[in-house]
């Protein structure tokens, strides 16, 4: 297994900001914007969507390994801009298709979720703190990460799975 991690290019300088709860908030660049959160978090899913397979439409192939839902601990309205359904159901074991996978990954970096998304061949995607995603993919899957480009993301070769 080949293990990544993904961040934002400028996530390591002193002044930046690291959450949704950081929009409104002036760092050294300028105020975080809704917009502006959205273009980085849109790089994400984008990357995201890069690693699903073309051939089946709807569904992504991956299971819901782990689950903490945090939807309730805060006020949905102040962090659910931009979202057609921040409320949907999940459940730990289920197969997700690629829109809810998508919605999976942008409620995991706004802090509304914790999940950990497994395929049967041991490939996963899972979240750490700072809007910090790692993937695992197996060899004959790694072109696809390094053939995403984005000026916004920062793609790392990591030693281990961050569950282990």
């Amino acid at each position: 297994m080949n293990h990544f991690s993904v961040n934002r290019s400028n996530s390591a300088e002193v002044d930046s900001w690291s959450s949704i709860s950081d929009v409104g908030s002036s760092f050294s660049d300028g105020v975080l914007t809704a917009e502006g959160y959205l273009e980085v978090e849109n790089e994400y899913v984008n990357f995201v969507s890069h690693l699903l397979p073309s051939i089946d439409v709807e569904m992504s192939g991956y299971k819901i390994k782990s689950l903490e839902d945090r939807r309730g601990l805060f006020s949905l309205d102040e962090y659910c801009f931009g979202l057609d359904d921040p409320r949907v159901k999940l459940c730990g074991g289920e197969l997700v298709s690629k829109c809810e996978l998508l919605l999976i990954v942008r409620l995991c970096l706004r802090d509304l979720l914790w999940a950990r998304l497994e395929k049967e061949d041991g490939s996963y995607i899972t979240f750490g703190y700072d809007m910090n995603l790692y993937v695992g993919v197996r060899d004959e899957h790694i072109t696809e990460i390094f053939s995403f480009k984005s000026d916004g993301l920062d793609i790392d070769v990591v030693p281990e799975d961050p569950d282990c």
